[in-house]
């Protein structure tokens, strides 16, 4: 359950670090 908790998480993470750099290379 952790795992998956913590999988998650990264991918939340990564999704909020990727908007902001998409938008700055657009």
């Amino acid at each position: 359950m952790t795992l998956t908790l913590g999988a998650w998480g990264v991918f939340a993470l990564v999704r909020l670090l990727w908007f902001p750099f998409k938008e700055l290379a657009a």
